[in-house]
């Protein structure tokens, strides 16, 4: 990928735990996206819920996760959607 202008932030910060289902990504202060497990409304277990795909499509077998916090305030450009889902997987890309 080729950028033309400066990106709008300096500081990428990442960080996962792929097993306890949780990770954070945030770009400066202009977006964080807070990941966590998907819990049960009757008792707030965590779900162990994958998504399987057979043949394959990104990935074959990946676990579903909840979007805690997903917040972006660019000039221009500001949303915020929590509550929705992710996915974590081991992902094999070939050139």
């Amino acid at each position: 990928m080729r950028f033309t202008q400066p990106l709008p932030f300096g500081r990428i910060y990442a960080g996962f735990e792929r097993e306890g289902r949780t990770g954070v990504v945030e770009l400066d202060d202009v977006a964080r996206v807070q990941l966590g497990p998907v819990l049960s409304n009757v008792d707030q277990s965590e779900a162990d819920a994958h998504l399987v795909l057979p043949s394959g499509f990104i990935f074959r077998d990946a676990r579903i996760i909840n979007t805690d916090q997903c917040e972006v305030t660019l000039p221009g450009l500001q949303f915020n959607h929590a509550n929705s889902n992710a996915f974590f997987s081991e992902v094999e890309y070939n050139m």
